[in-house]
This record gives C-alpha cells, sequence and structure tokens, in this order.
C-alpha cells in the first residue's frame, strides 16, 4: 500500500497518506493511511480509538527478558524467605499490590520529568 498522498490533518499534527507518521524514522514508527486508503488515521491520535496495530519489531523478545526477570525475583525470594511466594502467607495480596502501583506510579512519574529535563519538553497526557 502506497497511499494517495492526500495531507491528513488532526490537531497541529499533519502527515501525507503513505508517509511515517510525523517524528519517526525509517526504522520504526508506522505508516500513516487516510480512510480513503484504508486506514483509521484518527486511532494514531485518539486514545479512545484503539492503539493502531504493531509493526514488526526489530529488538530483543520482550517475554523471554520478563522470564529471566521472573526467575532473578524466584531467586531472590528463596534466598531472602526459603522459599517462593505462597499463598496463605499471613499478607494481604491486594494491599502488597495496591503498594506496589503506587511505587510504580512514582517512577514512571520519576522518568518521565527526567525525560522532560534532559529532552526539554514536557510530557503532557
Amino acid at each position: 500500500m502506497s497511499g494517495c498522498g492526500k495531507m491528513i490533518k488532526r490537531g497541529k499534527i499533519t502527515a501525507q497518506c503513505g508517509q511515517m507518521e510525523p517524528g519517526a524514522d525509517d526504522t520504526g514508527g508506522i505508516r500513516a493511511f487516510c480512510r480513503e486508503c484504508g486506514g483509521d488515521y484518527d486511532a494514531l491520535f485518539d486514545p479512545t480509538k484503539g492503539e493502531p496495530q504493531p509493526i514488526p519489531g526489530k529488538g530483543r523478545s520482550v517475554i523471554d527478558e520478563v522470564i529471566k526477570d521472573l526467575e532473578a525475583r524466584r531467586q531472590v525470594g528463596i534466598v531472602k524467605y526459603g522459599e517462593t511466594l505462597k499463598t496463605n502467607n499471613g499478607r494481604n495480596p491486594l494491599m502488597d499490590a495496591y503498594q506496589e502501583v503506587l511505587d510504580l506510579a512514582n517512577y514512571i512519574k520519576q522518568c518521565l520529568m527526567e525525560q522532560e529535563e534532559k529532552l526539554g519538553k514536557t510530557n503532557d497526557l
């Protein structure tokens, strides 16, 4: 699919049908196509319309890295507690998970703030 070349405008962003998405380079990103050419360009900008389909990746397998991390955490549990995490251990796992999510939100915000400082632009929602 090559696209018709029609200019597609959404808010402050303009792209040409069949061209790489704004800000993307030739090593990644997705091609933008107008509806007439079979695309749903609005999905690139409106999260309520869903995410576009991913393109084939060129990097490492994420699931393989997660499996390695899980095995490392398993070993930490064995060393620290003498066993892996088991059910009915006297703790409230929902509260533990909630507290971990709060920590995660802080780490994500820290990364975003540091990225803003480094790049000199904001990560507005």
